[in-house]
Order: structure tokens, then sequence, then C-alpha cells
């Protein structure tokens, strides 16, 4: 099991708890819509256990005692090896919890001591020994409403009111018997409870929980110590109830739990009692509340409050209004943990058919909780303003949770903002303290995201407050985009923001950021921020020419900067942009080489048609002139095509075109001239070959000066290299120059294999071998040459295809 598992009608939330041999989680019940909690072991966690026997027993015992503080259980179950028992969530956590902090007041303890005696007398009367009482056995609702729970050790009595001993339990609360005994009865019980009272009222156990009581009385002959020398106030009278409920002889105990929560009661007047510890303002508040016996809803329905559903909406409602006080409207803090958020969201998502009041408070306290545990944050964000929106975001950006940070950062990347604007410095101080790496990054983000929206000095001001309005501000920015990126500015955003950014852009502890600042310091083009990267590299700052680089990488200049630092920076992103990402250079060759080898050897391959299928020659030639194109066509690719392009965003364009064309048409035309000369045994004339070269080359160095789909350049390509071929082919037909001979098929000139196609007055006619065999070649060529973009632009596709 673990968090964001789905099994049967479950969605797990968190870990909530683990005890013994079982582990508790929150869920979510997708049928039902509401959380519960899940309660698991391993189906093979002990060979001396029986898990599924104890789930079992577990199960039915609890479906048998339907009682106001016992917690029901809705379903039972296995899943992955793990059996599972699904029961009602609560809120409050165990009364371990509570004692932890001290005793109770009076007042409580007594309640919770007749909420858990009546549950502990309801289990005797229905036959079941729960045997494993104890605090943290004791769970809270969000009023701190005890349930008992845990029936995982539960006995049931036969006819004569006794049961087996399971040989397991809590020391600190066992009756003797359960060390001692093979048979047990309810008395056990009515002694754990009475040790539980001493905790309840004195904040710790018998002893100090050094030594467990039984053990004390059975090895040490030790009674039950005062209580009222260890908690003032409480009555000597308690004492001896207390000892009588611990009679390590069965037989002299009172019979039931009912007889000493009388006695107990009958104690505690407020005449016999003077201590008390105040409860809690907040305690008291909730205590004094009245509930009514049902919620009604807008509809005119109503949901009894002591159902499942109306505890559930109770206890929603009471977290909700905590949380909110909590919450202070922004200025304080936010409580709610995942399970208790989700519990609150499947009402306060439906406050109006649930009747339940939200505010706009309300609704920032449950955006923030969405932000921070990623769900339902549309829902959230669309019922709040951008004021609100951005006040909720800027909260999650100075908590605790880095991927809530994450959320909320990329939020505020085009969130309107205030005049003066709050953002840029509110992510700029929290990038000063952060530390995760999602979360610098997306800061940064924001800083560049917030840089790009508008120019104060190109903009009217607003003639009554000397500031751009809100609504201006939004339309001129995000709408319009009036400003983009040109000439370097002073300050961006003011010369303490724009110096975060130039410190992170030197901290190479975290390069990957470290690089994205120094990007953006480019793309605002902040003067200040290169000041001081400039000034660190005076200093030999190590990192310090990286980001010069960077920034220039992104920016057409560097002002202020030395020409060595622009030669340097120049020459660095030059390298880094032709050697990054090798495999894609490697790939790139290959499939050229691939689409080249392929069409020239189909093109000898079957001009060699007349001849036996395993002649020499016929081989021969298919293999070379294969292996020879496919070789050169995979430099000409990588040469012209995929390095110029790589240049795009920091070479001008003509400066790409120029590097582009000059290595790729000489040496496109050498690659005609090269097979002319070294297979077809003819002295190339290059004046013919050069259209040929430029075909070859045309659609490589297009796209290392312009963004084209794949698919065009392919056909450009494809379109490009046949032309040029078949104009040469006619010109050798017609002409029978010798200079384009390169062009016909192999056969016709190597060793006349083919006899010429003559028309009606004896003149050479077209040969069809032009378009069924160039026609592919071409088309090889252009499909090698973009193989890699075509693909991509494919997968694109599928990607962004809707769903049927």
């Amino acid at each position: 099991m673990d968090v964001g598992v789905e099994f049967s009608y479950y969605r797990v939330i968190e870990h909530i708890g683990r005890g013994g041999m079982a582990d508790v989680w929150s869920a979510r019940d997708k049928r039902l819509n509401r959380v519960v909690a899940i309660k698991t072991v391993a189906r093979d966690l002990s060979l001396d256990t029986d898990p599924v026997k104890m789930f079992e027993q577990e199960a039915r015992t609890i479906a048998a005692l339907e009682h106001p503080h016992i917690l029901p259980i809705y379903d039972f179950g296995e899943y992955d090896r793990q059996l599972y028992i699904a029961m009602r969530y609560v809120a409050g956590g165990s009364l371990e919890d509570v004692l932890h902090q001290g005793p109770m007041p009076v007042d409580e303890a007594l309640h919770m001591a007749r909420s858990i005696g009546t549950a502990l007398d309801h289990a005797h009367r229905n036959k079941v020994i729960h045997l494993d009482l104890k605090p943290s056995n004791i769970l809270l609702d969000s009023q701190e409403q005890p349930y008992l729970a845990d029936f995982g050790l539960a006995a049931v009595m036969d006819y004569e009111g006794r049961a087996l001993n399971p040989g397991s339990g809590t020391l600190l609360y066992m009756a003797p018997e359960q060390v001692t005994s093979d048979l047990l009865d309810h008395r056990a019980d009515v002694y754990s409870f009475c040790v539980l009272l001493f905790h309840i009222f004195t904040g710790t156990l018998p002893f100090d929980g050094s030594v467990p009581v039984a053990l004390a009385q059975l090895q040490m002959g030790e009674e039950m110590p005062d209580i009222s020398a260890i908690q003032l106030g409480l009555p000597y009278e308690m004492t001896l109830l207390l000892r009588h409920g611990t009679q390590v002889d069965i037989e002299r105990r009172p019979n039931s739990v009912m007889e000493i929560l009388e006695q107990l009661e009958t104690l505690l007047t407020p005449s016999t009692v003077t201590v008390s510890a105040a409860p809690p303002a907040e305690e008291q508040e909730l205590s004094g509340k009245s509930a009514g016996a049902t919620i009604i809803l807008n509809a005119g329905n109503t949901i009894p409050l002591d159902t499942a559903e109306g505890l559930a909406l109770r206890e929603a409602t009471e977290i909700y209004q905590r949380a909110r006080r909590a919450w202070a409207g922004g200025q304080g803090r936010f409580i709610l943990g995942i399970t208790d958020f989700i519990l609150i969201n499947d009402y306060y998502s439906q406050a109006d058919m649930y009747g339940l009041e939200l505010d706009d408070v309300g609704r920032q306290m449950m955006l923030r909780g969405a932000l921070e545990y990623d769900y339902e944050v549309d829902f959230w964000w669309e019922r709040l303003g951008e004021d609100a929106q951005r006040r909720v975001a800027l909260h999650v950006v100075r908590g605790q949770n880095a991927a809530a940070r994450v959320r909320a950062l990329r939020r505020l990347e085009h969130l309107a903002d205030t005049e003066p604007p709050q953002i840029p410095k509110l992510v700029a101080q929290a990038l000063n303290l952060e530390n995760n790496h999602a979360a610098k990054l997306a800061g940064i983000r924001v800083l560049d995201a917030r840089a790009r929206y508008v120019d104060p000095s190109s903009l009217a001001l607003n003639t009554n407050t000397g500031r751009l309005s809100q609504t201006a501000s939004v339309l001129l920015t995000r709408t319009l985009k009036l400003w983009t990126p040109g000439e370097w500015r002073d300050t961006v955003f003011g010369t303490e923001i724009d110096n975060t950014l130039s410190m992170l852009a030197l901290d190479r502890r975290d390069a990957s950021a470290a690089d994205l600042a120094a990007r953006t310091i480019g793309r605002i083009r902040s003067e200040a921020a290169l000041k001081q990267i400039t000034k660190a590299r005076a200093e030999h700052v190590k990192g310090s020419l990286r980001a010069l680089a960077l920034i220039r990488d992104e920016a057409p200049s560097l002002p202020g900067v030395g020409f060595d630092g622009r030669i340097y920076a120049w020459w660095a992103n030059t390298l880094r942009r032709l050697g990054d990402q090798p495999m894609r250079i490697v790939w790139r060759f290959v499939w050229a080489f691939i689409g080249a080898a392929l069409g020239i050897a189909q093109y000898v391959w079957f001009t060699f048609e007349q001849q036996p299928l395993f002649d020499p020659d016929r081989w021969r030639f298919t293999v070379s002139l294969g292996l020879f194109m496919g070789l050169f066509m995979g430099v000409l690719v990588v040469l012209a095509g995929e390095l110029p392009s790589r240049l795009r965003g920091f070479w001008p364009w003509w400066a790409r075109l120029l590097l582009s064309a000059a290595i790729g048409i000489p040496l496109a035309i050498f690659i005609w001239g090269s097979y002319t000369y070294m297979f077809l045994s003819f002295t190339p004339e290059w004046q013919p070959l050069i259209p040929a070269g430029i075909g070859l080359a045309l659609a490589l160095i297009l796209s290392s000066v312009y963004r084209m789909p794949g698919w065009l350049l392919a056909l450009i390509m494809a379109l490009a290299t046949f032309v040029p071929l078949y104009t040469a082919y006619q010109s050798s037909r017609l002409e029978g120059s010798a200079a384009v001979l390169w062009m016909r098929p192999v056969v016709d000139i190597v060793d006349g294999f083919q006899t010429p196609v003559l028309d009606a007055d004896g003149n050479p006619a077209f040969n069809p071998a032009m378009f069924s065999l160039g026609i592919p070649l071409a088309v090889l060529f252009a499909l090698g040459a973009f193989m890699q973009k075509l693909w991509r632009e494919l997968r694109g596709g599928l990607k962004r295809r809707p769903a049927d």
C-alpha cells in the first residue's frame, strides 16, 4: 500500500498511523464521495498468527457492535496480499495525543470516561471483551468525542461468559490474568479501564509507566498508587475505587464498568473536587455549541446527525471553522493536513447544497489547501478574483512544501500584479532563501515572465494616480504584449531584484538554475545584473565566463563587457551549440546515410535488371555506390544542415545562410562530381553540376535559416534533387554531351547492357527509368535527410490528437 494507490472503491491519500501489526491510511471512497480510514496488515506477516482470521474477527466484531462511541467499519477485503478494513475517519487524533499534554480537566475527564465506559459496557453486554484498552485505541473526532477502536485482539465470550486468552495486549494496561491465565472474562477490561482512568485524570501512568501495574502486583505485592497524592484535589476515595477495580483476584473486582462509572461520578461532585484545569478558549467555544438532531440542506432535505454522513458533515464543519480561524484571512497559519482538507473539500465544494457558509476568506483558505496538495486547484482558483489569487499564491511561496511552491509560482507567471508590483519583489525574496531545485527554477521563470509584460516608459500614465491602472497594465502587457526584449535597460525590477538573478547565475552549486538565471538576464536585458556578472568576471569568479556566454546566447550584445569577454562568449556559445546533444548529430548522419545509400542502391540495382541476380558487377556497383553516396550525403546533412541550424537564435540569419551555403553547395557539387569521375570514369565538367549541387543543398540551407515543417523541407529536397537530374538527363539525351552523362542510368554508360530507346525519327527517346528510378532516389534522399524532424513532428501530432 502506498499514497496514490487505487483499489476497490478507494484511493489512498496518506499514511496516518502505525501500531502493532497494522498500518492506517486515509483514503477517499470514490463510490460514496467520502473520506475513510483504511487499516491494513500483511497477509503473510507472521508464522504464529493468522492475520486473516484476526481481521475477519475484528470486522465481524465491530460490525455487531453499533454504538455512538464505537468506531464503525464500512468494508473489509484484501488487496495485493494485504488485508484491509475500511472504517470511519475521525480527525482529532487519539486520546494518547491529548494525554501527552497533561491531565484532562475533571469535567472533560468525566465525559471521556463515561463515553468510553458506556462503549465498553455495550461490548460486554454483546459478549465481546476488548483486551487492548489504551489511549492510542481511543480515537477522537474534531470535537474530541471519543470512539473505541482496534478490536484486533477482542475475544468473544462463550455461554459461560469466558473466552480464550489471545496472549497479546499492552502490558502497561493489561490485567494480571492476561499474563497468567488461559481463560478470561469481561473483568479483564474492568481492570484496564481503571488503569486508563488513572492515566486520564493524572496525565501519567501508575509508577510513571516504569513498571506495569499487573507486574508490580504479582511480583512486588504493590497496589495502585494514591491518585490524590499525584493530582492534588482529587479525593482519596477515588484511589480506593481504582484499587477496587484493579484487584488481582477477579472475584473481588466490580462486575461491570458501569459500577465504576457510577461510583466515580458520585465521588467527583463539585463539592469533593477542587482541582480543575480550564480548557482552552477554543475548546470552550466548541463544547458550548449545541447540535441539532438534524442538518437541514438547501433543498429542504435533512441529514440526521447520528448517521455516518451527518457525523462526517459535522466534523467537516468543525475542522473548517478551526482552520479558518487559524488562517486569519491569510495572515495566520494554514493548519490543514491533506486528509482533513479533502474531507472538508467534499462538503465545502458544494457549500450551497449543504447550506454551509463559505465567504471569500474561506475560499482563499480552500485555494491554499488546493495548491498545497494539488487537489481541485482549478476549481478553487476560478472562484477567486486576481487579487485574492495573488495573495494566496504568494502565501504558498512562503510555505514549506516545495511542490506546492512550484505550483504557486507557475500561477504567478502571468497573473495581474499590483502597482507598485509585488510579485517580483516577493518571489526574489523567496529565491534568496530557496534551496529546492524545482522551486528555484520556477521562481526564475516567474521573473523572466514578469519582465516581458511592459516597458513602463513607453506607456501613458494614469492621470489621476501617476501610475498605470491595473486594467490597462493587464491589457497592454498580457493581451497586446507591447514590450518585447530589445535594448538593454538599466534595471528591470530594480537593482536589488535584478542582482538576485546575477547572484543565482554565479552560484554553480545548482548548475541548471545558474544557467537559467543567466539566460533570463539575457532575455530581460538587465544591465544592472550584467554589470554584476562583468564585475565577477574581472575578479575571476568561477562560473562568471559561462554566465556571460549564456547571457550572450540570449541577447544580441554585451554592453560594458570587454572585447576578450565578448569574443569568449561568442566562441563558447558557438562551440556549445555545435556540440550539444552529440547523439542527435550521430542519428542525423545515420538516417541521411541510410536514405542516400538506399536511393543510389535501388537506382543502380534496377538499371542492371537485364543481368542475372548474382552478377558480380551488379552487386559491386550497387554496394559501392550506395556506401559512397550514403557516406558523403551523411556528411553533407550534418555540416550544411544540422550544425548551422543549431546556431539559430545566436548567429544572425545571413551568417547561418552563408555558412550553410559555403559548406553545402561545394560539398554537394563534389558529391555528384566524384560520383561521375570515380564510378562512371568521366571527367566532370563542373558548370552543369552546379544546379544539381544547389538543388541537393537547397533544403538544408533553408532549414538553417527558417523554422519550416519537416514535410515541407523533405518535399523541397526531393523536388530540388530530381528536377536538376531530370534536366541534365534530357540535355544528355538530346545533345549527347558527355559532360552530363553522370545522370544517365549506369549501365547505359559502363557496358552498354541496356539498348537505347529510339523514337520514330531515330533519335534517342525518353527513358522511363528517369522517373521510375530517379523519383525514388530523390524521395529517399529527402526522407533520410529530415527523418528525425519528421519523426518528432509525427509523435507531437499524435500526442496532441484529441481522444475519441
